[in-house]
């Protein structure tokens, strides 16, 4: 099917070439045309499928500008008729319609087709070989602009017909002057592309209660605990161990520190408090807290997926005003455009009126201290939950919970370790499918995220191994080195580059899973071994 596409293709290129040749359509016909049949090919030979919008089962619910617009009032069949890729296939067949018959089309199509074409093109992340394509596609909507607004202005000067010249003349001064505002901001996002990327690590303080859950050994195909700290077992009583570990974050190029922070625990609050007041002797450490929203259910405390209600929404609340009294006002805190971030743990679990809950939250701050707080979810998954009909239910693959997400002002995720994925650490094979579903789940959250105007922030992990803690679910593990010599941390590190390289957020984030979560095997804090290291 794709090669009769293609040919069919093809040989309108060839004819339309050749009524072009005889004056028999214009430039605009003919350089729409080229493009068009650039685009469907690009789509066909990429490696992903076009989302068909109303077409495609999958696509649960848009999320586009235009869907968007209409979110309060329309529900989701309305809404995903509104998205961009039914108005391409719309404005395909309006074009090639004029190829065929020979008719002149009219400028308004040409620019249609051709921005969205392109932007589509550019945010479906399509996987190709050729960096230069991936270049072109990524850009290619503003290059169609560029190229609009330029032939807009070089059309009406050079216009035959001159009976309003003043008009012509700001209509083209319009078209120029949109050229060189696109053409400026195309230039500075290809040749000086905003490539700071804030680099935050996971930080535990729950030792030495913690050392006793055993060590998750990631440098081995075995379960044997043979690495542990090269500073030896701490404690968090002790300061120079703390101070020793933030030269040794720093010296690794780290720039936020990110503190696992349990609303209920008083003791490992008190003692992330007192931490925080010794990152003000290094010099550029900032700090910001990985909030663990599974704490503020009641005890006990065994439920992985939390329906919220209304004690819980006060607890959200009192939590969150507790972070504002004691954190948020440290000069050191990480802020964003002058909001303090707070990293979510596992909202993907959080089912309910989660917007309404973290809304309520938001309004809180806002009127004790005077504070918009930065959200970042942990919502990237392979299956997500959400109620329908008051029944918890898995959404399907890479399906995310789009009334949750809008909770958010942008969305990341902990560890993207699956374990109902098998993955067996002794086989290659295994380890790149890991690697693979890892890219894709990225590359998907991150066109998610767009939709929704908010950022994605990707995360890296060393390698994984709980068989200590949880011996009795027998996961596998993601081991630190292939047997091929590849290593897990630098996989993942080239997929969260080429994800903060796509991004257009002012704001770029890669996270490390962990500095030293010894128990899970994904700490990158120095190591001794029973073997040699």
């Amino acid at each position: 099917m794709s090669y009769l596409l293609l040919g069919i293709l093809f040989l309108t290129l060839i004819n339309f070439f050749l009524e072009f040749r005889s004056r028999k359509v214009t430039l605009y016909e003919f350089t729409t045309t080229c493009w068009s049949l650039i685009f469907i090919g690009l789509l066909i030979s990429s490696n992903n499928q076009l989302p068909l919008g109303v077409f495609h089962q999958e696509l649960s619910e848009p999320g586009s500008l235009s869907s968007r617009l209409v979110l309060p009032i329309a529900d989701p069949t309305i809404r995903r008729l509104l998205e961009p890729s039914i108005w391409i296939f719309i404005t395909l067949i309006i074009n090639l319609t004029n190829v065929f018959s020979i008719k002149k089309s009219k400028l308004i199509n040409a620019a249609l087709f051709l921005v969205i074409s392109c932007w589509i093109t550019g945010a479906l992340n399509l996987e190709y070989h050729n960096e230069n394509i991936k270049i072109i596609t990524h850009y290619g909507w503003l290059i169609s602009l560029m190229l609009i607004s330029l032939a807009l202005s070089l059309k009406l000067f050079s216009s035959q017909n001159r009976t309003n010249k003043s008009s012509e003349l700001r209509l083209s001064l319009v078209g120029l002057t949109i050229f060189l505002i696109i053409g400026i901001k195309f230039l500075s996002t290809v040749f000086w592309p905003n490539n700071t990327v804030t680099t935050g690590v996971h930080f535990y303080s729950w030792f030495p209660e913690n050392w006793s859950l055993g060590y998750g050994n990631s440098s081995e195909f075995t379960t044997e605990a043979c690495y542990k700290p090269a500073i030896g077992e701490y404690n968090y009583k002790d300061i120079e161990t703390i101070k020793t570990q933030f030269k040794n974050i720093e010296a690794h190029g780290i720039d936020l520190l990110i503190y696992d922070w349990w609303p209920s625990r008083r003791d490992l609050k008190n003692r992330v408090i007192e931490s925080t007041k010794l990152i003000k002797d290094n010099s550029n450490l900032k700090f910001a807290v990985h909030f663990e929203s599974l704490d503020i259910q009641d005890y006990p405390k065994t439920n992985s997926i939390v329906t919220l209600n209304s004690k819980m929404t006060r607890t959200l609340v009192n939590s969150f005003e507790f972070l504002a009294k004691e954190m948020f006002s440290n000069e050191r805190y990480y802020k964003i455009d002058g909001k303090p971030v707070v990293f979510m743990y596992a909202t993907r679990h959080l089912v309910g009126n989660v917007s309404k809950s973290i809304l309520e939250t938001r309004k809180a701050i806002k009127n004790k201290y005077n504070l918009d707080l930065y959200l970042i979810g942990d919502e990237a998954y392979f299956h997500v939950p959400t109620l329908e009909k008051k029944k918890l239910v898995l959404l399907p693959e890479y399906i995310p919970n789009w009334n949750r997400l809008k909770a958010f002002d942008a969305i990341g995720l902990y560890n993207p370790y699956d374990p109902t994925k098998s993955y067996e650490g002794l086989h290659e094979s295994d380890l790149n499918r890991f690697f693979s579903e890892t890219e894709k789940l990225y590359a998907n959250y991150q066109y998610i995220a767009s939709t929704l105007g908010i950022p994605f922030y990707p995360t890296i992990i060393p390698s994984y191994n709980d068989k200590k803690m949880r011996p009795m679910l027998s996961h596998e593990i993601i081991p630190e080195v292939s047997t091929s010599g590849e290593r897990t941390f630098d996989v993942l590190a080239s997929i969260s580059k080429n994800v903060n390289l796509r991004s257009t957020s002012k704001h770029k984030i890669s996270t490390i899973t962990s500095w030293n979560e010894w128990n899970e095997g994904t700490q990158i804090e120095e190591k001794v071994g029973c073997s040699s290291q």
